[in-house]
């Protein structure tokens, strides 16, 4: 299974430069996807840290709960992506 993750980290990103190479609207896309998940990535985890500080509960049991939301994970593994994408085009442009 850890082969299969590391290997669309990989794959994912290269098909999403493809994607853009032969679509130019690929990368306004991407982008749009990008800003969205930003933004949503930064409010949970603002909000989770907030909530922590204001509870007065910092312990590492509360302070990781922010891993079981599953939007943070889907966004941040996005943005993830899409950095490693944004590397491989430019390495493309080169």
């Amino acid at each position: 299974m850890v082969f299969f993750i590391v290997l669309m980290i990989i794959m994912i990103p290269l098909l999403m430069v493809f994607a853009n190479k032969y679509w130019a609207p690929t990368h306004i896309v991407l982008i749009s996807l990008a800003t969205i998940s930003l933004i949503v990535f930064e409010s949970i985890t603002a909000t989770t840290v907030y909530e922590i500080i204001s509870e007065n509960l910092v312990f590492m049991t509360t302070v990781h709960v922010v891993f079981l939301n599953p939007l943070f994970l889907i966004t941040g593994g996005y943005l993830g992506v899409f950095l490693l994408y944004l590397l491989f085009l430019r390495l493309a442009m080169k």
